[in-house]
């Protein structure tokens, strides 16, 4: 109840707190935690207000992506279609020219959000060689990326003024 007294949602609330237990039997110093019952409720509580967050910053972005487009016409909109898939072809030909330990990195911990140290322990490699090929792939997508920025530039200042 203490989940679906944040979210409002039974479903997202179960999921919550069988994260909390998830979390709580990865957790690594288990006999460190002094009051079992304090900890899963302060974790409830903190999950439920971070699922929260997201899910209004989530709304919050879908409303600001509807927006323009309502603002645009057919003609416009087709063009925006065509410059995404050109700038998705673009990113993901990029992505292949990564040398493969680089673009594996890349893929964990620059697009799936893992931590550095999640990635280095699941590829069995070190810290300090994860944030190598990170600096390399940042590197690289930027090089080859170079008119996707101009693109971004020129269709922010478009829409501002």
């Amino acid at each position: 109840m203490l989940s679906y007294h944040f979210v409002e949602d039974m479903y997202e609330a179960e999921d919550i707190v069988q994260d909390v237990f998830i979390q709580l039997l990865s957790h690594k110093n288990r006999a460190a935690i002094k009051s079992l019952e304090a900890y899963i409720k302060v974790a409830i509580k903190n999950n439920s207000i971070q699922a929260l967050k997201k899910k209004r910053s989530f709304e919050s972005l879908n409303q600001l992506l509807k927006e323009p487009e309502s603002l645009l016409t057919e003609d416009q909109l087709e063009e925006e279609k065509t410059a995404l898939i050109k700038l998705q072809h673009d990113f993901y030909e990029a992505l292949a020219k990564l040398p493969k330990e680089c673009r594996t990195v890349f893929l964990l911990t620059g697009l799936n959000g893992m931590k550095y140290k999640d990635t280095a322990e699941e590829l069995g490699i070190s810290i300090n060689t994860v944030k190598s090929q990170m600096k390399k792939a940042y590197k690289a997508m930027r090089s080859s990326l170079e008119h996707l920025y101009l693109f971004l530039a020129t269709n922010l200042t478009k829409t501002t003024c």
